[in-house]
């Protein structure tokens, strides 16, 4: 928040405390990039959502991260400030293409989805 200070960026800056889930759609909605330069996940929900939302996501090439976004986000260095600014940035040039490949990357880890998946696990080990 200092450095936020510091750089005259407050007006650009929204730091939020804890958000109703009730309230995640319309704020993934409303924002420009989903920045998630974390270090360690167990398997980062929150990318998703942004990803169904069309918002851009900028994460962390850590855990588990890289997996679930695949192409749909910019991978950035976590422990990097340079290459998390340079991965916003890019995020923000390429806006409409992050926003379609991840609306199509969420898909893929759908309830729905995943219903399915463990329902074609459990009829193949029946089958034997």
């Amino acid at each position: 928040l200092q450095l936020i200070k510091e750089l005259n960026l407050i007006n650009q800056t929204k730091i939020l405390g804890y958000v109703p889930t009730e309230d995640l759609v319309g704020i993934y909605n409303l924002a420009t990039v989903f920045c998630l330069p974390s270090f360690s996940e167990g398997f980062g929900l929150p990318v998703l959502e942004a990803m169904a939302c069309g918002c851009p996501v900028v994460a962390g090439r850590t855990s588990s991260l890289p997996e679930i976004c695949d192409e749909a986000a910019v991978l950035v260095d976590p422990y990097d400030v340079n290459d998390i600014a340079r991965g916003i940035k890019k995020a923000i040039e390429n806006k409409e293409k992050l926003g379609e490949k991840g609306i199509k990357q969420a898909a893929k880890f759908s309830w729905q989805q995943t219903a399915n998946l463990t329902l074609e696990v459990y009829e193949k080990v029946f089958r034997q």
